[in-house]
């Protein structure tokens, strides 16, 4: 594919936003505190990933031609089913239903998709312990069932994954959080490493399922004096699924690699520029190989 340079943001100033800091600040505090999350999509990975939704738009010198690409997923609400119960001290078993949509409107490398299911998490340890609790690592298990409809491809599936993880309350060890010392978060990663089957449905047939390994980082690499604050995000993502059967895509070993630079001018990770770039099979494209890096509008809440 060719790479794709984009040269300018669409929509509006981020003041639009909001009128006052305080207000904002209580707007986003009120879906946090409902269990309402945004980011760039749920599917294998925690909700704790801090990848913000984006709004791009894009421009291709090498064809004269605008496009528009949006990549989002909504958290809807979430329910640890252990919590009033007489282990819910010690585990947690977490619901969450999610949405996700993902839309590129260039000819040669067009996406249309919207998804919906359920994701699931299970730590058999209590997650939100201090470090001073004691322990150390634990594994932490992930899986979700979706229903994926393509409108680019034509193809409607069911979309199923395990994984198993581990976490952490130390730093620099997987899910771990690394901070300054003022308390500001400067870097953590997440690890994964399971199944994923995808099954046509309707009058299409075949399946593909893959053993996927996967990678999550971010940092912060200009701590604010100030806690409350958080200007610089980096990020970086790799997987790798290797083909066990493959009747579906008929793509073979995928791999998919992005890394980005998020900017939050005003302070709060909420709303923000970001720099993305992105090479590989496209997981939210049905696996289309892909190589671009555009910027525009982050959202994250």
């Amino acid at each position: 594919m060719k790479k794709v340079y984009l040269i300018w943001l669409i929509f509006f100033p981020i003041s639009v936003f909001g009128q006052e800091k305080e207000e904002k600040r209580d707007f986003f505090q009120w879906l946090t505190d409902g269990n309402i999350g945004l980011r760039k999509s749920y599917a294998s990975s925690s909700r704790d990933e801090q990848k913000p939704a984006s709004f791009f738009f894009n421009r291709d010198i090498e064809n004269n031609s605008n496009f528009l690409t949006v990549d989002l997923g909504l958290k809807i609400k979430e329910w640890d089913v252990l919590e009033n119960t007489s282990i819910g001290d010690k585990a947690a078993l977490i619901f969450y239903p999610k949405l996700e949509y993902h839309r590129n409107t260039q000819e040669e490398n067009e996406k249309n998709s919207l998804s919906g299911g359920v994701n699931m998490e299970f730590f058999p340890v209590p997650y939100k312990t201090p470090v001073t609790e004691g322990w150390s690592l634990s594994p932490w298990i992930l899986g979700s069932v979706d229903f994926k409809n393509d409108k680019v491809s034509e193809l409607q599936t069911m979309n199923y994954s395990s994984f198993l993880s581990l976490f952490s309350a130390k730093p620099f060890l997987p899910g771990g959080k690394a901070r300054s010392n003022n308390g500001n978060l400067v870097f953590r990663y997440f690890i994964y490493s399971g199944y994923e089957i995808y099954s046509a449905t309707g009058e299409r047939e075949g399946n593909s399922s893959y053993w996927s390994n996967r990678v999550f980082m971010e940092l912060w690499p200009f701590p604010a004096k100030n806690p409350e604050k958080e200007f610089v995000q980096l990020t970086f993502e790799f997987a790798n699924r290797k083909a066990l059967k493959d009747n579906l895509y008929e793509m073979g070993n995928i791999n998919w690699l992005t890394a980005g630079l998020n900017i939050y001018p005003m302070g709060r990770s909420n709303v923000g520029l970001g720099l993305l770039y992105s090479k590989g099979g496209d997981p939210t494209n049905s696996f289309l190989e892909t190589e671009r890096l555009e910027m525009g509008l982050n959202l994250k809440f």
